[in-house]
């Protein structure tokens, strides 16, 4: 649509929106624009379905109670978004952390009975959901406002426009469309994790910011599912809770005890169908309440295939999948129906299979007895029917013996997370404020047991559990799991195997997070030769282990060997016109790693562009190559003397990290560290000392032992200190510097050169003795034949003559050997000859 027409749309809507609904109608039949009016129609359905501008089941309106105040604990009240069946919602400012937030006041007397019940169950629920894509609880209370208690919810502003009304607007690609969905279905996974059923799923409860980040709103009518048997007990048989078109056959039937998290499956189905049709699964247009109810039990969805030829196929086969009114053929969750979505974007075989003849001939008669009882004939060609592709059926089964062993194995993968992860929060072994780790090291330690007898299996998880460690930071735990899957798979599969090769890349991959070169390489080699041997040069598992090899190789300094793998790789993928797949744009990112290492920047800079191109475009928002693609833009750019372009680019990385991590993730915190270079090449040392304090609070959250990013931000942490000519602290950040530089048993040299660019600074400000001590500490460390060790010297030695211990210093030197380095001896030479001058240095 035109700019022009959003004008007039926007003019419209506020022209309609106080007006009957009969008025609407007659005014937007003589709207001649199309477009136009589906985009009034969206906003006027947005607000129709708004939980905070509905009004109250017999159509009347809840003004605000006499008496309110203009406070409300810590907020203080702004305006009247509008007003529910239960009470009135209201835009505030909090104080302390001051942002705007969302209050939802409950009129007095509303919470009676079932009411207050509720209450108490949305507030406890919602606490316990954290999610970008969810809409934040903050604080739940009451005020007295003169008429009695009333209860209020603090909650998160979400500013945005309904998930279909944004994609219209933003013309989005099929692709783009469905990684917007699995954002939504991940926010919808992490609130059945605390056992929120949202209940009321629907693109108008989706709303999608400028960001693209969407967030799902309106939990109001929610259950919280804490075991079955509370199940039963939340919704009063009989009572609908939901928008009629997203809800599935069995809460139409408001069947209380069958009502589960699936329920929120089909609803994510419909979604899924209107943001890629314009339309809903089963059309309502025109029909009663009675009527509209009969057909939602009755009626088949229509298929994505029939309204949108581009739609056959997979997609097709995933949308009934998750409309099934059988709910026993539905998606089991969540994760189950994005995980098909993420295959069918990856061009992988999805899970789903279409239904087959006879389970369509089957639910025909169901859904037509009157029919069938009509008539032998009609009955008995089913019947034959049914006899022969169940025949037909039996035989395709035989000859798909490797894909159902392939199910096996990925049914046993769901259920071990379900029941063995999920379990432990279920069983409240770890309590309410269980960690991850706490039920992964939990779940993980029963594999062995559990799969005994199953190699394949075994093997599998552990390679998942290797997968899960390695996101939440435990490289020790990763590698543990991925040493153990390789002997299992190998043991299944064979040495040769697709399985086997991809666990000797994963776990030369895990070495590689702890910067392990020697063992990474020890991996990805033989990788990489199994690989080729076994599929040829042109397979993708052969080029994706080619370019872990080469990322080994650039790690361990060479860089001509490198570049020679990932060249040839590129040029295979380019050959192929194949530059959309992800892990031709992963070969791109080594490759500029590669270069960058070399200080090529120049060269390295539409390479890594290239790369940020295609993650922007095939990446959803917050995905790790998506984010190492800006991280390494910013650098180079920086690098090449545009560290104001590079400053925004970075800001961007850290923000997408925010969308899948916590803004403490030690991922993020390695982020941080790039932004503070950036402010430091931008001459704002009090900005890059926050970000530096930011990043090592990351890590040492993320971490129990010092690591090599853990020195790299105490680095920038110095240069910034100094700067700001904080000299205490500078000296106490070089000190931590060189303590964990031993405690992990790295060279001292990175620490050296942080010393010596900082000595000329401490030296003039009084100094000298905290410089002189640290220089000795670090020596201490050192062999005499190191070319630091002489450093050291020569450094302290300057410390001594800046103190006039002139004796000390000229002992100190007297004993250094002649280094090999060149200048290092001109330099020993020349300190020397100073001291032994009839006047002595400094005075």
């Amino acid at each position: 649509m035109t700019p022009d027409g959003y004008r007039r749309a926007k003019l419209l809507f506020f022209e309609l929106c106080d007006l009957p609904l009969d008025v609407r109608r007659a005014r937007l039949d003589g709207v001649g624009d199309a477009d136009v009016r589906a985009e009034v129609e969206s906003l006027l359905r947005l607000q129709d379905d708004d939980p905070l501008l509905r009004t109250g089941a017999g159509g009347e309106v809840f003004e605000l109670a006499a008496g309110v105040p203009e406070r409300i604990g810590p907020f203080r009240l702004i305006r009247r978004l509008g007003v529910g069946g239960m009470g009135v919602a209201y835009e505030a400012e909090q104080d302390f952390p001051r942002r705007r937030v969302a209050i939802k006041l409950l009129r007095a007397g509303s919470l009676v009975g079932d009411a207050e019940r509720r209450f108490r169950r949305e507030a406890e629920a919602l606490a316990r959901l954290q999610h970008p894509c969810v809409a934040q609880l903050y604080e739940a209370g009451a005020v007295d406002t003169g008429r009695g208690v009333e209860r209020y919810i603090a909650m998160e502003l979400v500013r945005g426009e309904p998930l279909d009304a944004y994609a219209r607007r933003h013309a989005l690609s099929i692709r783009r469309r469905l990684e917007l969905f699995c954002q939504v279905c991940r926010g919808v996974e992490a609130a059945h994790a605390v056992g929120v059923v949202h209940r009321d799923l629907k693109p108008a409860n989706i709303l999608v910011g400028e960001t693209g980040q969407p967030k799902i709103v309106d939990f109001g009518v929610a259950q919280f599912a804490e075991s079955p048997d509370t199940m039963s007990r939340l919704t009063t048989p009989g009572q609908l809770v939901g928008t009629l078109a997203y809800m599935s056959p069995e809460q139409v039937r408001a069947e209380g005890a069958a009502l589960d998290h699936r329920i929120d499956v089909y609803a994510l189905g419909a979604t899924l169908f209107e943001l890629l049709t314009g339309r809903a699964p089963v059309d309502l247009a025109g029909l009663s309440l009675p009527e509209a109810l009969r057909r939602l039990q009755n009626a088949e969805p229509s298929r994505l295939g029939t309204l949108e030829s581009a739609l056959r196929g997979d997609l097709e086969t995933i949308a009934a999948k998750a409309l099934e009114s059988d709910v026993s053929r539905r998606y089991e969750t969540v994760a189950a129906l994005r995980a098909d979505i993420e295959r069918h974007l990856r061009h992988e075989p999805i899970s789903a299979r279409p239904a087959s003849a006879a389970y369509r001939i089957r639910k025909f008669a169901s859904r037509h007895r009157a029919l069938v009882a009509a008539g032998v004939s009609i009955f008995a060609i089913l019947s034959v029917a049914l006899v022969v592709i169940t025949l037909q059926w039996r035989r395709a089964e035989r000859l798909r013996a490797e894909a159902v062993a392939s199910e096996r194995r990925a049914r046993a993968l769901v259920s071990f997370f379900a029941d063995d992860l999920m379990g432990g929060l279920e069983a409240g072994r770890f309590g309410v404020d269980a960690r991850l780790v706490d039920l992964l090291d939990d779940a993980a330690g029963r594999i062995e047991q559990r799969f005994a007898g199953d190699p394949a299996v075994a093997g599998m998880m552990h390679q998942q559990a290797a997968s899960m460690y390695s996101m939440l930071g435990r490289n020790e735990s990763q590698i543990r799991h991925a040493k153990r899957a390789l002997p299992l798979l190998r043991e299944a599969f064979g040495s040769s195997s697709r399985e086997s090769i991809l666990a000797e890349q994963a776990l030369g991959e895990a070495y590689a997070e702890a910067q392990d070169v020697e063992n990474y390489l020890r991996y990805v080699r033989p990788a990489a030769s199994h690989a080729r041997e076994a599929f040829g040069l042109a397979d993708d598992l052969t080029l994706s282990t080619q370019v872990s090899l080469a990322d080994a190789l650039q790690m361990a300094g060479r860089y001509d060997e490198a570049e020679a793998l990932l060249r040839e790789a590129i040029e295979i993928y380019r050959r192929r016109a194949t530059a959309d797949n992800p892990a031709y744009y992963r070969a791109l990112n080594v490759l500029g790693a590669s270069l960058t290492a070399r200080r090529h920047f120049a060269d390295a800079e539409p390479i890594i562009a290239e790369e940020l191109e295609g993650a922007r475009r095939l990446r959803p928002a917050g995905h790790p190559q998506l984010v190492a693609a800006l991280n390494n833009y910013a650098r180079v750019l920086s690098s090449l003397g545009r560290a104001a372009e590079a400053e925004p680019v970075q800001r961007e990385a850290i923000e997408q990290a925010a969308i899948s991590s916590a803004p403490d993730h030690w991922r993020t915190a390695v982020l941080r560290q790039t932004l503070a270079d950036i402010l430091l090449r931008l001459d704002r040392p009090a900005a890059a000392l926050h970000e530096g304090e930011q990043a090592l609070q990351g890590l040492n959250k993320g971490f129990d032992k010092p690591t090599i990013f853990h020195l790299n931000a105490l680095s920038r942490i110095v240069h910034a200190q100094v700067l700001l000519e904080r000299w205490d602290d500078a000296v106490d950040s070089l000190k931590r510097l060189l303590d964990a530089t031993v405690d992990m048993g790295a060279d001292l040299t990175p620490a050296v050169n942080v010393l010596g660019s900082a000595s000329e600074a401490l030296l003039a400000n009084d100094r000298g003795a905290d410089l002189a001590a640290l220089l000795r500490q670090a020596r201490s460390h050192m062999r005499p034949s190191d070319s630091s060790y002489v450093r050291c010297c020569l450094l302290e030695a300057r410390c001594l003559s800046a103190l006039q211990r002139y004796d000390e210093a000229r002992a100190l030197l007297a004993g250094v050997d002649k280094p090999d380095d060149p200048e290092l001896a001109e330099r020993l030479a020349s300190l020397r000859a100073e001291f032994e001058q009839p006047r002595r240095p400094g005075d």
